[in-house]
């Protein structure tokens, strides 16, 4: 059922935020997606915002979409959220879901990861806040964010309490782990490499997280970032 936002009688409808930033994510997502009402799952526009609301999980959630991939452009995470929390006063926290690219130490790490593997940010560095000198060295100016403690608590008992598939009955692991966050595309081995070697403690990476945490924070509200590594990628994980 669609109706736009001036017919709603009450905003403070859902407990959480859930954003996206590409149309397969939203697809997944809203095929899991329970009625909210008789009517359904609820599309609700405003101007030109589309938000969905349904129950996942058991809670009430609103979603939205991000128009635009990163952080910077209208329509990109950062302007995304921040319109949507103060669309949904109701919102206790902010939950970004999607994919990213896996990146683990071969020879170091007893994690191994693979396609379809869940990596729920501990926290992120946003890795292109740099600094170049004079003479060629650079200097990495950017400041980690953590996500919630309470959240990663609840998603560390999820990870342990995994029975290693996913709802296509896939195997799957989830890894509590730290993240880099940037505005490129990334698709590319030998720069992915180059990157792995700089932020070895880091095990993935993703383009809207900084976007996630600068409005959630803004606002008040706790965030995390729930993302699957990506089979279409170039990457081959590990490599």
């Amino acid at each position: 059922m669609e109706i736009d936002y001036d017919q709603l009688t009450d905003t403070n409808v859902a407990d959480i935020l859930l954003v996206t930033a590409t149309l397969t994510e939203t697809k997944s997502l809203l095929d899991l997606f329970e009625p909210v009402c008789s009517d359904g799952i609820l599309i609700v526009k405003k101007n030109d915002k589309v938000y969905n609301l349904g129950v996942f999980g058991g809670y009430n959630v609103v979603h939205c979409q991000c128009t635009n991939m990163g952080t910077q452009e209208v329509g990109s995470s950062t302007l995304t959220t921040a319109s949507a929390l103060t669309d949904w006063p109701s919102v206790k926290f902010v939950i970004m879901v999607g994919i990213a690219f896996g990146m683990y130490n071969e020879e170091r790490d007893i994690i191994k990861q693979n396609f379809g593997d869940v990596l729920v940010a501990e926290r992120i560095f946003p890795y292109e806040n740099q600094r170049l000198n004079p003479n060629g060295e650079t200097k990495y100016r950017g400041t980690e964010h953590f996500s919630d403690k309470n959240l990663v608590d609840a998603f560390t008992v999820v990870a342990r309490e995994w029975d290693e598939k996913n709802y296509n009955d896939e195997p799957t692991k989830v890894y509590i782990v730290p993240m880099l966050t940037g505005e490129k595309l990334v698709d590319n081995l030998e720069w992915r490499n180059e990157i792995k070697a700089k932020y070895p403690e880091y095990k993935g990476g993703e383009m809207e997280g900084m976007g996630i945490a600068s409005s959630s924070e803004s606002a008040g509200k706790p965030w995390i970032l729930v993302k699957s590594i990506c089979a279409i990628s170039f990457f081959i994980i590990g490599a």
